[in-house]
């Protein structure tokens, strides 16, 4: 009995994360903005962290990303341009766009930005969680730069 007691305990504190992607209008650019929330059962504080934010002309190469994203949670994309609230998603997507966000953000050419979005789009679950894994490892490190310019490649070999 104690064992199922314990194996239930263990269950009840367990995380989960929501993801939230949302427009930002700042000093007459637009983009978006993606925050995360760590829900415990545990703690009542539900404090959204912002992930990342994009703006100009790196949230139009996210753009595609955004709207399949979006699509998938089962929201229309044609009401995307007049939306005041955040996107729910899930926390398998918050993942690939968190990753999307951190990568078009750290890099300064446009051609290699759409070809990490390119990539990003072809990723499964499991893949997206891997590369946001080695890009936080990499960032604590000082060497996203390489992992950027990888994913670059990664996305014109798969044009």
């Amino acid at each position: 009995m104690k064992g199922k007691k314990g194996r239930r305990k263990a269950r009840s504190q367990r995380t989960d994360e929501t993801w939230d992607v949302g427009p930002l209008r700042m000093s007459g650019n637009t983009g978006w903005r993606l925050r995360r929330t760590p829900r415990s059962l545990k703690t009542s504080s539900n404090r959204r962290e912002v992930v990342s934010r994009v703006l100009g002309w790196k949230s139009d190469v996210l753009l595609p990303l955004l709207v399949e994203t979006i699509q998938r949670e089962g929201n229309k994309a044609s009401t995307m341009s007049e939306r005041k609230r955040p996107y729910l998603i899930s926390e398998e997507e918050g993942y690939r766009l968190a990753l999307g966000f951190e990568l078009v953000r750290k890099t300064k050419s446009l051609k290699r930005a759409e070809s990490m979005v390119d990539a990003l789009r072809g990723f499964e679950a499991e893949e997206a969680y891997l590369w946001y894994a080695y890009f936080s490892r990499a960032s604590s490190n000082g060497k996203e730069s390489r992992l950027a310019s990888s994913l670059a490649y990664l996305g014109e070999a798969l044009r």
